[in-house]
This record gives structure tokens, C-alpha cells and sequence, in this order.
């Protein structure tokens, strides 16, 4: 999208306030700050195109400005019809990785390869590496 594009609705995917017309983000869950700051759980639940991944992406975003605690955000949506629970671990690791090593914190980039040892250690997976380092 160029300069001169004229804003527009957004039907699909998360959306872009310098691209889409969209109401601001984080004002429609207020409790989240109080949440976070109780370490307690929160499920985000609602119909689909109703805002969930973009609630989210600006979520990171604030958490990650703030510089208290990280956050990344991953997408498990390709699990999607994986049977195969070694496929699907081999999935949920690999876009572990790439949101760490795509992260704008340095101090996630840097740690992408302890924390992956970490998480295949947990999953019982020996020798597990960064895929970027492999």
C-alpha cells in the first residue's frame, strides 16, 4: 500500500490502523493490565473476524513498550488438521522460535536457542535446536 491509498475496512486478517478503519484496540478489554499484573489466566474467546489476533498483536506491542515483562505473539493456526502429536510439538516449537527470533526485544532474540532447548527438554525431545541454527 502506498501513501496516496485511501483507508479502508478490513474483512480478513488483523487489522492496521494505517490501513484499515478500525476502533481503538485496547480500550474494549480494560481488566487485561489488572490480569497481567495478578499473573492470572485469561482466555480470549469470541466469534471469528471480530478482532482476537488483533487485540492480541497490539497486546504485545503495549506489554513489550512497557518493559516490565515480554510477550510474543505465535500463531498455532497450522496445526490445523495435524493428527501426528510429534508433528504437531515439531509445529508448536518452530513458531515458538520463529516469534522469538522475530521479536523487536533483543533479550528474547538472544535467548531463542536456551529457550528452545528448554521447551524440548520439557517435551521430553532430546537435542532439540534452533532451526535458524541448525
Amino acid at each position: 500500500m502506498n501513501a496516496s491509498s485511501p483507508k479502508r475496512f478490513n474483512t480478513a486478517g488483523p487489522c492496521d490502523p494505517k490501513r484499515h478503519y478500525m476502533l481503538p484496540v485496547l480500550p474494549r478489554l480494560p481488566d487485561v493490565d489488572d490480569m497481567l499484573d495478578d499473573e492470572s489466566y485469561f482466555i480470549l474467546h469470541a466469534p471469528r473476524q471480530s478482532g482476537k489476533t488483533t487485540f492480541v498483536k497490539f497486546l504485545t506491542e503495549k506489554i513489550n513498550a512497557q518493559g516490565q515483562r515480554y510477550a510474543l505473539n505465535c500463531s498455532l493456526a497450522t496445526l490445523r488438521g495435524v493428527i501426528n502429536e510429534d508433528k504437531a510439538i515439531d509445529r508448536v516449537f518452530s513458531q515458538i522460535n520463529e516469534a522469538m527470533l522475530s521479536s523487536s526485544i533483543d533479550a528474547i532474540r538472544q535467548r531463542a536457542d536456551t529457550y528452545a532447548l528448554r521447551l524440548a527438554a520439557w517435551a521430553g525431545i532430546p537435542g532439540q535446536k534452533n532451526q535458524k541454527n541448525a
